[in-house]
């Protein structure tokens, strides 16, 4: 609905697509929707403001952190460099009620998600500890008063009450207290409207606490501003601070956005719905598109309230009902529909009579609705199975047709095992686990026998990886000599070649395991935990094998070192010691504090295979047979829990719904459950989990059986283990689908050209790698120069209208030379240099090359007048069948020239007087869409050479457009054909000679 209304605006309204902001929840449907507008806005878009609400945020602030006293090259800190941050420096907290003493990291997590928390409801550390602090004042009063009341009979002290935070007795026993009115209502929290002195005194240790926990969310937010950093909540807070303390940047963004769009606005949270509103105003021109039956995210912060009271904010509203369904089967929408009733009268549909939910199938064909009952959990595993397989037959389906929904990550369990022994090929979608991985595993013992030699466990791990080749005799004798020798396994390494029972090329082998080993502990001992990351993938033939394999299982493994690889280089942004001891042993207190490690996997990548998701996990995913498994007491519905630090109620800005929230909300995630379903929906249970007592029939099977719903009364018992010989395996082939995106860069294709095999390294496997001096030098130069003209474009405009705008209002000076050098300090990467001297010579190259730049520009007789820096656009492009593909990307500057426009690409390699027809293509791509997507009429196209300050301008012909839009398609095509061969003639990378030595 979104994506329409947003072409409907542009191509029936004439409205700009830059002009239009459309939010929502995760990276992946922020793409989503851009791929669906690259199909319905038939020329493309320029600078499409289509992004989750943290990216959008985190975008506001790079452009206008300094406006605020923050860095605009601010670092982000996910939850693993969070919990880093605040373990690093425990002795900040001074935690006394959070720090137990077998245990003193226990509560990290539970405080940051708390602070998660605060930050979701826009509670300031400030407000926090004003909060504490009356408090406190508060119960200091009733001591005192407590004090000067010891003589009298505990009925009458009992007598004391609060009111309007005062304190006075009743009847006849009057006593004042001078303590200021406070601004926080005090309800259900520290004090009762009636408590004695004995209870006040009881209580001195909650208010305590309550300062505590004050003081440390305070502390925290001290740490990441000392550090440079923000965490994601920081990135709305920080914004909704911006926009209230900057109101000509509020108004210059509201009169931007004409059009809000939210999807998914159920999901939303106090602060992200008070950003919407700011935005907004004042001609709230503001599409939400929401379903308060599938707000399912409490627990992260989501606001159930912006649903339902957002007609108290909008009285004006118009709603417009989406009712007709393109997913399920009519049966099963009205099963759904039947169901989640039980939650009236906290539905939108009961507060608005005119608003109808009942949604209309456009599906045509029936649905089967069914209840499966089995004796214990394997049963119940083995009936799920036996259904999969018989309707794989009998309706000849794929696997990926099927999908067993868990309520909770541990209910997977027994499902993977059982499916494991039938022989059914599954993918298990975790949010959690990465640390359990093999790959990680094996990753991690190299790391710790870097650090200690001797831990033969470690030693053992990696001598059994499957790229060495070593037998299990071999290991089996090694382990034997050292056991025999009283030496670790790692010195019956050293002593190879006087075991005569080994044979020679295992004596190679593990010769040259010890010489890796030597050679990376030295490189730990002076490198960062992301060299020797890389050393070990690159060097000891891990990555060689995965790249090699390409099975499913070798495209996990590398998907899976690169998100240890995202992790360590977030370790890196966060501490200053940077060395692989460090990271090993802030690791290893992550695990010790429950931590698995984050992992992020996508439903519909790899082959045929059953999908096992939390319930969770598969909103907004739809399968043609759901199975929604353990629906038995105290596991669908769960039991209630509450947070491990609760947030006072004073502080909440939200209103909080009425009657059992928990139990609404569990509603909703079976309704949500439900209709993931297309054709088949299956609700499964089982008498026995272990232990003595059967268990009970979920509650909500028994709300759908007084509605009507069929249970199954008799139990299947479980039989042997099922193994069914002839159940269709995993094959390579079967991860050969094709590759088939639809939107590209000039990079992308420029690199598929270099090397194929390169692009499939580097897009498809994407196994970590290393960077290069030359790519940290380039990004920090067009960083430097993005931020200094911002800095020239704000001054010509004044701070008003348009930024890119043309026409100045005020005449522009020229930001000083040192204060471009001071942005080129601030925005240095200092990221993969050969050596010191070589990270030098670059950084008095960039110091030259900007102080001349400068000198170059004070000499004009007039400043460049900017039309636009970093601007991005897609165009489209027709394929030889008629395909539609999408180039995206993004100018580094254009100026206003006579007749049009200059484009300006800055060039940080080695200076060219004469282009050829392959360097000309970036440009060229530019020159189609200043045309076609900007309506800008180009008349030079500028590669800028920085390294001595030359340039080589050129406008590309008709002949030499449509020459380039041919080799787009051309290129495209090729890498849609999932054909990816080093290249052996034109270009030799490191790539293709690694493939030569395998071969």
């Amino acid at each position: 609905m979104v994506t329409r209304r947003i072409a409907w605006l542009a191509l029936e309204k004439g409205v700009k697509t830059d002009e239009i902001l459309a939010l929502t929840f995760t990276e992946k449907a922020a793409g989503e929707m851009e791929e669906r507008l690259d199909k319905l806005l038939p020329y493309g878009y320029v600078d499409l403001w289509v992004s989750t609400f943290h990216a959008f945020c985190q975008r506001i602030l790079e452009a206008h952190a300094l406006d605020i006293g923050l860095p605009n090259d601010f670092r982000l800190l996910d939850s693993t460099g969070q919990w880093m941050l605040v373990r690093e420096n425990m002795d900040r907290f001074e935690l006394d009620y959070y720090k137990p003493l077998g245990n003193p990291t226990k509560f990290i997590h539970a405080m940051l998600g708390h602070f998660s928390r605060a930050k979701d409801e826009g509670i300031s550390p400030e407000e926090y500890l004003e909060y504490a602090e009356e408090v406190k004042l508060n119960l200091d009063v009733g001591e005192a008063l407590g004090g000067k009341m010891q003589g009298y009979k505990k009925q009458d002290a009992n007598k004391i009450q609060i009111t309007n935070n005062k304190f006075q007795t009743q009847p006849s026993h009057k006593a004042s207290a001078d303590t200021t009115n406070s601004k926080f209502e005090i309800r259900n929290s520290i004090i009762s409207d009636t408590v004695g002195v004995e209870d006040l005194q009881s209580r001195v240790g909650e208010a305590a606490r309550l300062g505590e926990i004050a003081n440390a969310y305070h502390q925290y937010q001290q740490l990441l501003l000392e550090n440079d950093m923000l965490d994601f909540g920081d990135l709305i807070v920080y914004t909704l601070k911006l926009f209230k303390q900057r109101p000509e940047l509020l108004k210059k963004y509201q009169e931007q956005f004409k059009y809000i769009l939210v999807d998914e606005f159920q999901d939303t949270n106090w602060a992200q719905f008070e950003l919407v509103r700011q935005l907004a105003a004042p001609d709230n021109n503001l599409t939400v598109v929401a379903d308060d039956d599938q707000s399912i995210y409490r627990w992260r912060g989501a606001s159930y309230s912006n649903v339902l009271q957002f007609k108290d904010y909008y009285p004006d509203t118009t709603e417009v009902s989406l009712v007709n369904n393109y997913r399920s089967a009519q049966e099963i929408l009205d099963f759904s529909y039947q169901f989640i009733q039980g939650n009236n009268p906290e539905r939108l549909e009961e507060k608005i009579p005119s608003l109808s939910k009942k949604l209309v199938s456009q599906v045509a064909g029936g649905a089967t609705i069914g209840h499966l009952h089995a004796a214990d959990e394997q049963g119940e595993v083995e009936v799920v199975e036996q259904h999969i397989l018989d309707t794989r037959k009998k309706e000849q389906c794929d696997w990926n047709s099927f999908a067993v929904l868990v309520r909770s990550n541990a209910q997977a369990t027994a499902f993977m095992a059982g499916f494991e022994r039938a022989g059914v090929p599954y993918h298990f979608l975790s949010s959690r686990g990465l640390y359990t991985k093999s790959v990680i595993l094996d990753t991690i013992a190299y790391f710790k026998l870097l650090d200690n030699y001797h831990e033969s466990p470690a030693v053992y791990r990696v001598l059994a990886m499957p790229h060495w080749g070593l037998g299990d005799a071999t290991l089996v004798e090694l382990s034997h000599t050292a056991t025999k020798k009283t030496w670790s396994l790692y010195e019956a390494m050293k002593q190879v070649r006087t075991l005569k029972t080994i044979r020679e090329e295992d004596v190679v082998v593990i010769e040259n395991i010890v010489s890796l080993i030597e050679k990376h502990t030295t490189l730990a001992r002076s490198g960062s935990a992301a060299e020797v990351l890389l050393g070990w993938i690159e060097e000891s033939g891990l990555g060689a094998r995965l790249e090699k394999e390409e099975t499913l299982e070798a495209s996990r493994d590398a998907d899976y070192l690169q998100q240890l690889y995202k992790k360590v280089q977030d370790f890196e942004q966060s501490f200053a010691d940077t060395s692989l001891r460090h990271f090993l042993t802030l690791f290893e207190l992550e695990l010790d504090s429950g931590e698995m490690g984050s992992l992020s996997s996508e439903v519909d990548a790899g082959p045929d295979m059953v999908k096992i998701l939390t319930v969770h996990a598969s909103k907004g995913l739809e399968f043609p047979y759901v199975f929604v498994v353990n629906m038995v007491d105290k596991r669908f519905p769960t039991i209630r829990r509450s947070d491990p630090i609760a947030m006072p109620d004073p502080l909440v800005k939200e209103i909080l719904p009425e009657g059992d929230w928990h139990l609404q909300e569990e509603r909703r995630l079976l309704y949500v459950a439900m209709t993931r379903a297309q054709r088949g929906l299956y609700l499964t249970s089982a008498e026995n989990y272990g232990g003595k007592t059967k268990k009970k029939l979920s509650r909500f099977l028994t709300e759908l059986s007084e509605q009507g719903f069929a249970l199954q009364e008799e139990a299947h018992v479980a039989s042997s283990p099922l193994v069914r010989k002839g159940t269709k395996a995993v094959t390579q082939q079967d991860h050969k689908t094709p590759y088939q995106p639809t939107a590209f860069s000039f990079t992308q294709l420029s690199d598929f050209k270099k090397c194929p095999y390169q692009y499939w390294l580097k897009y498809i496997l994407k196994l970590p790698r290393r960077g290069a001096a030359a790519l940290s030098y380039g990004q920090t130069m067009h960083t430097t120069l993005k931020r200094f003209f911002d800095r020239l474009a704000e001054q010509g405009d004044g701070r008003q209208g348009d930024l890119f705008g043309g026409g100045q209002t005020v005449e522009p000076s020229l930001p000083s030379k040192e204060e471009l050098l001071k942005m080129y300090e601030e925005a240095w990467i200092d990221d993969w240099y050969d050596s010191h001297a070589q990270k030098e010579q670059y950084r008095k190259q960039g110091r030259e090359s900007l102080k001349s730049y400068h000198d170059i520009l004070s000499a004009r007789e007039a400043l460049p007048v900017i039309r636009g820096l970093e601007k991005r656009f897609s165009f489209k492009i027709l394929g030889s069948d008629e395909s539609v593909y999408s180039l995206r990307g993004s100018v580094d500057r254009m100026d206003v020239v006579e007749g049009g426009i200059a484009i300006v690409d800055y060039k940080t390699g080695k200076p060219k007087e004469k282009l050829t027809k392959q360097d000309k293509q970036q440009l060229l791509m530019y020159q189609i869409a200043a045309a076609e997507v900007f309506g800008e009429t180009p008349v030079e196209l500028v590669y800028y050479y920085l390294n001595n300050n030359t340039a080589v301008s050129f406008l590309g012909s008709d002949k030499e457009i449509a020459g380039v839009k041919q080799d787009i398609v051309d290129t495209i095509e090729a890498i849609r054909g999932y054909f990816f061969p080093p290249s052996r003639e034109e270009h030799s990378c490191s790539y293709c000679k690694m493939r030569e030595l395998d071969s």
